[in-house]
């Protein structure tokens, strides 16, 4: 018999391990966005599906509630992040809450407070950003939502209320009757919906203490205008939905329940930088362009 010694086994050459590497890395270069752009889709679909049922449950609270709808928080020359509250409460983490003397439930909260939907995470758009209070988890780390806030994280955040809960959407249900206002929008002035201010004689001493305006009915609301949209008041570049690193719109819930895209670059009067650059000083000015903002909103 004869001996055939064995062949070396060749293995890669430097140059072919480096060629391997760069074509993994092209490959994922390509797929990489096209997965990411594939999670926000989901994301903004489950996004609707969260402000439907927002939608829905303030019908619910409406008809129970002859027709009335949840007491809105807003203040013209204020506090821009008001619509998003739900309430305040102290000492923290415990329930049920004990509420603040000017903490409500007003906006969303009375929803929550109502039983009427008491599923958290309905709340807050997925697109949200992780680790600040317009997302579920902040509100879960010591205890069940909406009471689980961790104090030292909060300050550590640098949110000085960790006793205020926050929505991830905002509500802004917009009225039928209208006012002049000067915006940075193409043109200087423009027709917006107009609530009575929320210290205007005759409201009820408690709503002016929660910095509510009047009570208004579900019939008193334009039902083509935007009730329920994604967070706003970051201004434009720190929309939730993304193409990419570039705002992308946001989703909105209107009168009848019905949810529609509002798209950055199919509505660039909407979605006017100048207009969304002033929504973040809380002055009359960025409450004027907040208001223009909603309004021009497509059903």
């Amino acid at each position: 018999m004869k001996h055939t010694p064995n062949k070396p086994v060749r293995g890669f050459t430097l140059i072919e391990l480096l060629v391997v590497i760069a074509i993994i890395a092209i490959l994922a270069a390509m797929l990489l966005p096209a997965l990411a752009s594939a999670k926000e889709r989901a994301k903004r679909i489950s996004c609707v599906s969260n402000l439907k049922q927002v939608a829905l449950g303030l019908n619910i609270y409406a008809s129970d509630n002859s027709d009335f709808m949840p007491p809105l928080k807003w203040r013209f020359s204020g506090n821009l992040q008001y619509p998003y509250e739900m309430f305040r409460y102290s000492p923290l983490n415990v329930s049920p809450p004990t509420y603040d003397a000017d903490g409500g439930p007003y906006n969303l909260g009375v929803l929550w407070s109502g039983k009427i939907m008491d599923a958290g995470k309905v709340y807050y758009c997925p697109s949200n950003a992780k680790g600040d209070n317009l997302n579920y988890d902040w509100y879960t780390a010591k205890t069940g939502w909406p009471l689980g806030t961790d104090a030292a994280a909060a300050a550590a955040a640098g949110d000085g209320n960790p006793g205020y809960v926050r929505s991830g959407y905002q509500y802004f249900p917009q009225s039928m009757m209208t006012a002049p206002v000067n915006t940075k929008a193409v043109s200087a002035t423009q027709i917006v919906p107009d609530w009575p201010h929320y210290d205007v004689a005759g409201n009820d001493a408690l709503l002016k203490k929660w910095i509510c305006v009047p009570l208004f009915k579900q019939s008193k609301i334009d039902q083509k205008k935007s009730m329920v949209v994604d967070v706003m008041y970051k201004g434009l570049e720190q929309l939730s939905h993304k193409n990419g690193s570039k705002p992308a719109g946001v989703n909105a819930a209107f009168g009848d329940g019905h949810v529609n895209w509002q798209g950055v670059n199919k509505q660039p009067d909407t979605f006017y930088k100048p207009v969304w650059d002033e929504f973040s000083p809380g002055t009359q000015s960025s409450a004027d362009n907040f208001r223009y903002a909603m309004s021009t909103f497509q059903p």
